[in-house]
């Protein structure tokens, strides 16, 4: 009886190690994976055709789970008008202001160079 209890006694502890063992694994696994979010997200970049796009608006906003969101107003390829919902870093949304202005100018300037020769004609 002494044998059993003995070897029963030591199977307890050894499944109290493995799960140990197990948590201390998934803990690390979810860091690993956490951190290489941040690095993937941190490190990414991209970029937006306005000139593709044709946007009219882009405003800072909150969406829909309550994150703030940066909305692009834009006109489909229907002409109909359209958001465009793009979660964002406060910083990374005043980059895109600044890009969409400077599209707006060009186009304004593209605008009256064309009237201007229009109404000269």
């Amino acid at each position: 009886m002494f044998v059993l209890r003995s070897t029963y006694q030591r199977q307890l502890d050894r499944n109290a190690e493995l799960i140990d063992d197990r948590d201390s694994l998934r803990t690390k696994l979810a860091n690993a994976l956490a951190a290489n979010d941040q690095d993937m997200n941190r490190n990414a970049g991209f970029v937006i055709d306005f000139g593709q796009m044709n946007p009219f608006s882009i405003e800072r906003n909150r969406g829909e789970d309550n994150r703030p969101v940066t909305i692009f107003g834009y006109f489909d390829k229907d002409r109909a008008p359209a958001e465009w919902y793009l979660y964002c870093s406060l910083e990374k949304h005043n980059e895109f202001v600044k890009e969409f202005n400077e599209y707006k100018a060009k186009q304004e300037s593209r605008r009256s160079k064309v009237w201007g020769e229009e109404a000269a004609s």
